[in-house]
């Protein structure tokens, strides 16, 4: 039920007039010493009582009782709306059993229960379910705000512990970036509501100076409150000292008054930079390999520098130091859930390439680069820091496979005859054309990523056009965005060669189509990081039991081959990378848009790989024989 909250203001000089309680008598309150409330409350709100005395003293409110241990408000029914709401008297719980909270938690209930009065006064045909409504979102919400995780699963206890954490330090980030621009979300809102309303005050009827200074004082108690909770659940045994200096206790007689235009800085943290700069990745379409690859260093570069650390105090020494280590990460680790210094390795044998190291601390630099453009730096500590390639060491790359290993591989069970689907490494008589067969048909005619291949979906495919295509999108059929691309030259139409059609991939595709499967190459699972992680695992084995594996080799050598076939017969490299989906080299290789579908047909008739491919592989498709 939607609450007025904002009521007329009026100015006597330099003094704000504030109506509250009657009508007839109003209160007279200085901005001053307002501010010296709503800071008091602030602080009473982020430290939990370290600072209640004066909200403390006194009777106890008589709508205050106690059931047993557990406080509760009980609230008399004004009598125009008894008869209305057919009720007298509402009691809810304040879920504690602390009188201190108890008596916090009843402010916020009673300045609840007369707004709520109000407007059911001011409603035509008001019933006790509105009442019952607003009654259980105000409790519930107010439950939720004030307790913290009383236990966690014994089971699950440390995954618990981060997810908590993890929670508390992304919100703190929002905090951070909603006091930067000044502007404010519903939930601080509605906290400087209640605020101001437990002072006896309403937010509505302040001058925009002052609501200014409540949010931003809200919005601080809040960031101090997430900062205890992570600090109780990381260093639970160590006295806890806040990070901004507003909730700092040596500090607090400093602070006896507030300018109300004093402007609230933040200093940015290395977590804050990083979640900002992977949204600037974002929206420059990078895909979501190397959004996960640039986290995974940052999680490195997290446990060097420390979480919280601003982002202002690393220093180039630090950046050093952790650019050495990146080169001392060994490939022993990959894949495993393990510490930064638990991969470094003293051995150069066992480290990681120097294209792999450079690429890794690339994303280090990159970070503090744009930092510094945005301003969040005065300079940036990584310039001039770099990688050098170690002396003698080889550029890795998949070598391609020549025609006799094509022909090789058009030998195997898989192609000549397998004895089932679900055994394609042992002989028979199974020639079935499913997705691990189609799988190295169409990436040797069309140099599709792995990743983009495993997440086609039957709309994907045209057949009725002029030119027979396949689209790579980031939409599926019912126009989701649910696929990942890795850039946004990736996104492109890929012509279908002739002979493809005569293996029967438009068969294929419809009867996928047909059995309503979410994707066309079911036979491949999605990895959570990459999408051909699925694919990987099954043809290195592949080719690994019969022959075919060097190093480098899985299913990104289709590419590879592809782009060598069509150099080896004079396609130009911009057609090859317009086929495979490779941002324009120069900046008028992007203008007059994407290559024509025309164009990409004559790049791709251009693959010959010296031998009958349709009679190697089985011949033209026939129902019976093909599935």
């Amino acid at each position: 039920m939607q609450l007025p909250i904002f009521s007329a203001l009026r100015r006597q000089g330099s003094q704000v007039r504030i109506l509250s309680g009657a009508p007839n008598s109003p209160k007279i309150i200085s901005p001053q010493a307002l501010t010296r409330r709503v800071l008091t409350r602030a602080l009473e709100s982020a430290t939990q009582g370290r600072s209640t005395a004066h909200a403390m003293s006194g009777n106890r409110p008589l709508h205050l009782v106690r059931r047993g241990a557990v406080y509760m408000v009980r609230f008399r029914i004004p009598t125009p709306l008894v008869s209305v709401l057919g009720m007298v008297e509402l009691r809810r719980s304040l879920h504690t059993v602390n009188p201190n909270e108890a008596r916090q938690r009843c402010l916020l209930a009673t300045s609840w229960f007369r707004m709520t009065m109000e407007a059911l006064s001011n409603k035509p045909a008001p019933t006790r379910h509105d009442l019952e409504q607003a009654a259980v979102e105000f409790f519930d919400r107010m439950a939720k705000d004030v307790d913290q995780p009383r236990q966690l699963s014994i089971d699950h206890f440390d995954e618990d512990i981060e997810f908590n954490v993890e929670e508390s330090r992304r919100r703190m980030a929002e905090i951070d970036q909603q006091l930067v621009r000044s502007e404010f979300d519903g939930v601080i809102l509605r906290r400087a509501t209640e605020l101001i309303a437990s002072v006896g005050n309403e937010f509505g009827e302040l001058p925009l100076d002052l609501r200014r200074v409540a949010l931003q004082l809200t919005a601080r108690a809040e960031r101090a409150q997430l900062d205890r909770l992570i600090h109780l659940l990381k260093k639970p045994a160590s006295s806890f000292h806040s990070t901004d200096e507003l909730f700092q206790v040596h500090r607090l007689q400093e602070h006896p008054t507030l300018s109300v235009f004093q402007p609230i800085v933040t200093g940015v943290t290395l977590n804050q930079a990083i979640a900002g700069h992977v949204e600037w990745m974002t929206s420059r379409g990078l895909g979501h390999s190397q959004l996960e690859e640039f986290a995974r260093v940052m999680r490195w570069m997290l446990e060097q520098v420390g979480e919280d650390r601003l982002l202002a105090s690393i220093s180039k020494e630090q950046l050093r130091g952790f650019r050495d280590d990146i080169c001392r990460l060994t490939t022993k680790m990959q894949g495993k859930s393990s510490s930064f210094q638990q991969r470094l390795t003293k051995d150069p044998e066992r480290r990681i390439k120097s294209d792999t190291a450079i690429r890794y601390w690339n994303y280090a630099k990159t970070l503090f680069s744009h930092a510094t453009e945005e301003g969040l730096i005065p300079s940036d500590p990584a310039a001039g820091l770099n990688i050098a390639r170690r002396k003698g060491e080889q550029k890795r790359t998949p070598e391609p496979f020549s025609q006799g290993e094509l022909q090789h591989l058009f030998v195997t069970p898989l192609f000549a005859g397998c004895h089932s689907v679900h055994r394609p490494r042992q002989p028979g008589d199974c020639h079935r054309r499913d997705g691990r067969w189609w799988s190295v048909v169409l990436l040797m005619h069309t140099g599709l990523r792995a990743g983009e291949l495993a997440q086609l979906v039957p709309e994907d495919f045209d057949f009725s056009d002029p030119i027979p295509h396949l689209k790579v999108r980031l939409e599926d059929g019912s126009g989701k965005r649910v696929k990942t691309t890795k850039n946004d030259a990736s996104v492109r139409d890929i012509p279908i060669l002739p002979q493809l059609i005569k293996l029967g991939l438009r068969e294929f595709v419809n009867a996928r189509a047909k059995a309503k499967t979410a994707r066309v190459f079911v036979e491949f699972r999605l990895g959570e990081g990459r999408s051909s992680d699925g694919m990987t695992k099954f043809w290195t084995p592949y080719l690994r039991a019969f022959g075919l594996w060097k190093e480098g080799r899985a299913t990104h050598v289709w590419r590879h081959t592809v782009a060598a076939n069509l150099r080896s017969h004079g396609v130009a490299d911009e057609d090859i990378g317009a086929l495979f989906g490779h941002s324009p080299q120069t900046v008028t290789g992007g203008y007059g848009g994407a290559h024509p579908l025309s164009r990409k047909l004559k790049t791709v008739k251009q693959l010959d790989y010296g031998f009958d491919v349709v009679a190697a592989l089985g011949g033209p498709y026939q129902k019976a024989l093909h599935g």
